[in-house]
């Protein structure tokens, strides 16, 4: 009987994501950045955080202690302020991030080439 590997869950499939404390530390920092980048509310910052530690969209309300309606509400002001086109892409931005800061690897230097 093994552990499960902590995953995000997108549309576009189920990612792991790693529980290390360098992560979850660099995972902080990109939440900080956005808050300040983003003007996150509190509420905001909570939904960015959980998104990125790899709650799925569909469990984010119970980890907020929220509703879903009110949920739906966070992640829609969240993507207006961070102009993603879904939770997914911002999601993925975020991990790019933390990777970045985590390894010094730029994966999004090639893509703005």
């Amino acid at each position: 009987m093994g552990t499960a590997k902590p995953s995000h869950e997108t549309s576009s499939g189920t990612f792991p994501v790693a529980k290390d404390d360098k992560l979850v530390a660099f995972t902080n920092e990109v939440v900080r950045d956005w808050q300040t980048r983003y003007r996150l509310t509190g509420a905001d910052t909570n939904a960015s955080h959980q998104s990125l530690s790899g709650t799925s969209r569909d469990k984010l309300a119970a980890a907020l202690g929220v509703t879903e309606s009110t949920a739906k509400n966070e992640v829609h002001r969240l993507l207006k302020k961070t102009r993603d086109v879904s939770l997914d892409a911002a999601v993925i931005r975020g991990l790019r991030e933390v990777f970045t800061k985590s390894s010094g690897v730029d994966l999004g230097a090639h893509a703005r080439r």
